[in-house]
């Protein structure tokens, strides 16, 4: 019995155990969840949109802020949280395409909140997410990546890209007014005054310079250079006692200059940038140099490890003594820090006689002369020629011996000459320079699409149609720029096609802010007649098809022919993409192997191949055996593939052909360069050079793609949310800001989305009305203006390829924001 009652103890403490055990485990469960609905990062967010509000930082505080209650986000409930159809056109409109509704406490609601965004990463007058250097030692070894996805660069370099080539370059170090002005709006600036750079095709490597300690790049500089192939440093400076101060600290011992390399590797990684200068402009303990050497060549292999493009580059500043002496050359004082990182960037002050030794110094060192880069410093202190428009004259000293050079605050072009004609003297800037400075391809492979946008512009165009009527800035716009500048000639007939000009226009564009423009006269001659503009130095290999598009505006429309010419390194040397003859005689006769190429192609992407010419107007005076002549696919096929490219229509007075090339000839041939060719057939019948006509032809957009992208799913943003609303009222009505937040797919049959369009349906109003455009999965919404008497909003999120494909707007994801009146 005694037994029996001890087993019955043990069981029933046991089961007791269970009791209690579970209790704790149920109530602990309960107390997280409640946790975590008060925490400002909830587990419940991804890891995107958890970033996202710790940087926004908008939180509960128990001050009220006069004219700007914030807006606590209520979850909305029953019915009225449910998805609703968007009111569109039922025969376009995808099926599965919903209009997310949320409710928010409108501008009225008795909120409070802080005043403004505690962080750096906003501005606090517009509250738009701005670029920000890293100014002390601690903020940079407290440095997290995640946290200002705003600031991370979309573009990486080319398909293609094979590094620096071994040759004089050309590196530009930009000092435009210290850094971090108009440009550090990552979202882009209501200007079209700003700075800017396109004469890409002269430039390797484009630093970006501030003298605050870690200078990061602003995304639409890393995304305007490595559009156009150009390598991307960041700058770490240190400058006075402060200076030497940090240099102290961080060159304590190895761990701790390692520690500071480490994150700079993963800075330029985390933005996308490709390395950086170092600028040690303070004296060093001499006891602490070898340290100094040691972190540039471990950050050196570091950044190498990471990026296999990357480098690293040392200002020619302290010595190996420690002493801060600038050297003007490369000797024993510098020879050190040479040796342990990617090259030298030699100071500006220097005599033509210490230049003409760097070639043996170099040697010396087993290293190749384009790793010396000459400084030469634009405002002319102390430099050779004295800068500015002379500043090609040191340059060219360099060049003599075979050296690279390090341009440095080429921004003197606006800073002394002024905003109203600084596209002249920067055009006239580079100009000068350009036979001193090496070009480079500006395509190396496929895709290649472009608008010639210079990132800028007095309206925006969107396929043809104006969508935004104030001036505006945002380099990562910037489409790949052409390697000539104003390089055209005229053939045939006397006086039949006369270019007289081509340049920048913002005029009008297909895609952007402004397109080339070719001005010129033509009239009537009995001799055929032809203009070349030449476009783009290109190393572009082709596969065995290419998918063309081709877009131009011409006033008057039919005073000639317009075509594109590939020049190739073979024969046929020139593949020439002309206008659908007028007489099918002009169509050349399809063998057999040529016919079972277009049915193929049209089984497998729904269009069939373009129709060789056997003769055009484009071919006159070349022999037939140095070109191949194709017309645009067939006006069905032009149908099918502008609705895979989600264009609805030519927008008025712009052309769009398409053509579909390709045959075994194709495979491994290399395109060398792209050229525009305007072409006049003979009139026997007028007399020559009786009726002159002006004329203006705008580029508007060349795309090179592989056909597969006919087969390729354009991608939908989805999980479209916002966050951190602000109200300000007004007598006049209120403003709106915002974030909105999205996911990208990503899946092997869709094609990889380039940037995304973000339009806005203020209440009940049916226009769509264009607000900005995000290069991240994300955009902040500033200072919308809406009506006193609207409660809703409703956000588009339009996303575009990297072919510049896209869905129509009713068919991308949408966010209805309503609140009570």
């Amino acid at each position: 019995m005694e037994e029996l009652l001890k087993l019955f103890i043990v069981i029933w403490t046991f089961l007791m155990g269970i009791i209690i055990i579970l209790y704790i485990w149920k109530r602990h469960k309960q107390l997280t969840a409640q946790g975590n609905n008060q925490r400002d990062i909830s587990p419940r967010l991804g890891l995107h949109e958890a970033r996202l509000k710790h940087f926004t930082n908008i939180q509960e505080t128990t001050r009220k802020v006069d004219k700007e209650p914030n807006i606590q986000e209520p979850e909305p409930e029953g019915e009225e949280n449910k998805c609703r159809k968007r009111k569109t056109n039922k025969k376009t409109q995808d099926k599965s395409v919903t209009v997310e509704k949320k409710i928010i406490n409108g501008p009225d609601a008795e909120i409070f909140v802080e005043d403004t965004m505690k962080s750096t990463h906003f501005d606090p007058d517009t509250g738009c997410p701005i670029t920000q250097p890293i100014k002390t030692l601690d903020e940079a070894m407290r440095w997290m990546q995640g946290f200002d996805e705003f600031n991370v660069a979309r573009f990486l370099l080319p398909a293609g890209y094979k590094g620096l080539e071994n040759r004089p370059r050309t590196l530009v170090c930009h000092d435009m007014r210290g850094g971090y002005i108009e440009d550090r709006f990552v979202q882009g600036y209501p200007s079209c005054d700003c700075y800017r750079i396109y004469h890409w095709q002269y430039i390797d490597i484009f630093v970006y310079f501030s003298h605050h300690f870690i200078t990061i790049p602003p995304p639409t500089w890393t995304n305007a250079a490595h559009t156009n192939g150009v390598l991307v440093l960041g700058t770490l400076i240190t400058e006075w006692d402060d200076g030497a101060q940090r240099c102290s600290e961080f060159l304590e011992d190895e761990h701790s200059y390692k520690a500071l390399a480490k994150q700079l590797v993963e800075i330029a990684d985390y933005y996308k940038f490709d390395g950086w200068l170092i600028n040690i402009e303070n004296p060093i303990q001499p006891a602490k140099v070898i340290n100094l050497i040691d972190f540039v060549d471990y950050l050196t292999k570091a950044v190498h490890q990471r990026n296999p493009f990357g480098q690293v580059i040392w200002y020619d500043s302290v010595t190996y003594k420690g002493d801060l002496q600038w050297q003007n050359e490369l000797n024993s004082m510098n020879g050190q820090f040479f040796e342990s990182c990617d090259g030298i960037f030699l100071n500006y002050t220097w005599s033509v006689h210490q230049v003409s030794t760097l070639g043996h110094a170099a040697a010396a060192y087993q290293r190749p002369l384009a790793d010396v880069y000459v400084g030469v410093d634009v405002f002319g202190r102390g430099c050779y020629a004295g800068g500015g428009f002379k500043t090609k004259e040191a340059v060219k000293i360099a060049r003599q011996e075979k050296l690279s050079t390090a341009i440095f605050a080429p921004g003197w072009v606006l800073e002394t000459q002024g905003k109203q004609n600084f596209t002249v003297n920067q055009n006239r800037f580079w100009a000068l320079l350009s036979k001193e400075c090496p070009t480079h391809p500006m395509a190396k492979g496929i895709p290649f699409v472009t608008s010639l946008c210079q990132g800028y512009g007095e309206k925006l165009f969107i396929n043809g149609k104006e969508v935004l009527s104030h001036p505006w800035t945002n380099l990562s716009c910037q489409q790949i720029q052409p390697t000539y500048i104003n390089a055209f000639y005229n053939l045939g007939g006397k006086g039949g096609i006369i270019i007289s000009d081509v340049s920048y226009s913002l005029d009008d564009a297909y895609n952007g802010g402004g397109c080339q423009l070719v001005h010129g006269r033509t009239c009537e001659t009995p001799e055929k007649a032809k203009g070349v503009v030449r476009l783009f130095e290109t190393d572009m290999t082709l596969s065995s098809g290419i998918l063309v598009s081709f877009t131009y505006k011409l006033v008057p429309k039919d005073c000639f022919q317009v075509g594109l010419q590939f020049h190739t390194d073979r024969t046929p040397t020139y593949i020439l993409l002309c206008p659908s003859p007028s007489d099918a005689k002009d169509f050349k006769k399809q063998d057999e192997e040529e016919s079972k190429l277009s049915k193929m192609f049209n089984q497998k992407y729904g269009v069939h191949t373009s129709k060789v010419l056997s003769s055009s107007a484009f071919t006159s005076p070349i022999g037939k055996e140095h070109f191949e002549a194709y017309a645009p696919v067939t006006a069905s096929d032009h149908d099918v593939v502008q609705r895979i490219f989600g264009v609805e229509k030519s927008a008025d007075g712009w052309c769009t052909r398409y053509y579909l090339i390709a045959g075994r000839h194709l495979v491994g041939c290399q395109v060398k360069e792209i050229r525009v060719v305007c072409a006049k057939p003979s009139n026997n019948q007028t007399l020559p050079g009786l009726i002159s006509t002006p004329f203006k032809l705008h580029i508007g957009e060349i795309k090179i793609l592989d056909p597969q992208i006919l087969r390729t799913l354009i991608p939908v943003v989805s999980n479209l949310r916002h966050r951190d609303v602000i109200w300000k009222t007004g007598s006049h009505g209120n403003t709106l800001s915002l974030t909105l937040m999205w996911d990208c797919p990503i899946q092997a049959e869709m094609e990889s989305i380039l940037y995304c369009d973000v339009y806005t349906v203020i209440g009940d109003s049916e226009s769509n009305v264009f607000i900005g455009r995000s290069f991240v999965d994300s955009y902040r919404v500033c200072n919308l203006n809406v009506p006193k008497q609207c409660n809703s909003v409703e956000f588009i999120v339009q996303s575009l390829t990297m072919s510049k494909r896209s869905k129509t707007l009713e068919n991308n994801s949408s966010i209805l924001v309503t609140w009570a009146k």
